[in-house]
Formats: structure tokens, sequence, C-alpha cells
């Protein structure tokens, strides 16, 4: 097998801060901001998609850029974001505040 046959291994990075799991990959498999001025890269689909929305959100509406907006499956609210329907079900259904487990 040939040197350029054999693929790459993905890199993988990991904190070890005290009490931290985080673990992602390396800057390899990073995907860069589709606007074309903005140079920001992102491990996963979901965090680009989010940033696109949040910084570029004019850009992300005429370019037709596919939207992350969500919808409370227990009362109907519509949300901008997933993650916001995900706080809104921990603190409007199950009672809990922000940075309660």
């Amino acid at each position: 097998m040939a040197a350029a046959d054999v693929p790459k291994p993905r890199t993988r990075v990991r904190c070890y801060w005290k009490g931290c799991s985080f673990r992602g990959r390396g800057q390899e498999s990073a995907q860069k901001c589709p606007k074309h001025d903005c140079e920001l890269q992102f491990d996963e689909e979901k965090e680009k998609r989010r940033h696109v929305w949040t910084k570029h959100i004019n850009w992300a509406t005429s370019a037709g850029y596919p939207k992350i907006n969500g919808q409370c499956d227990l009362c109907g609210k519509v949300y901008k974001r997933g993650d916001y329907v995900t706080r809104h079900k921990r603190e409007e259904h199950e009672g809990k505040k922000r940075g309660e487990k």
C-alpha cells in the first residue's frame, strides 16, 4: 500500500481540566463558516448552523441557509434555535432554573 493510500487518522482533542470530560475533533475535520468573509471553523454542523443564524442572520435568510428553529412539543411555542426549546422545556415544564441539573 502506497503512503498516499493510507488514510489519515482522525485527530482527537481532549480537555484535561479536573472534572471536564470534553472530547472533540481536531482542526483537520473542522467545518468553515459558509459566509465568505467569516473565517471561523466548527467541529460540528449544529455549531456552525447556530453561529450562522446568530451572527449572520441577514445573510442566512437571503442565502436560504437551513433554519435551526424548533417548536415545543408540549405547548407549541416556536423558538429561533433548538437549544432555546430545550431550555424552555426545562424551565417552564420541568420547573428547573438555569444552572440547575
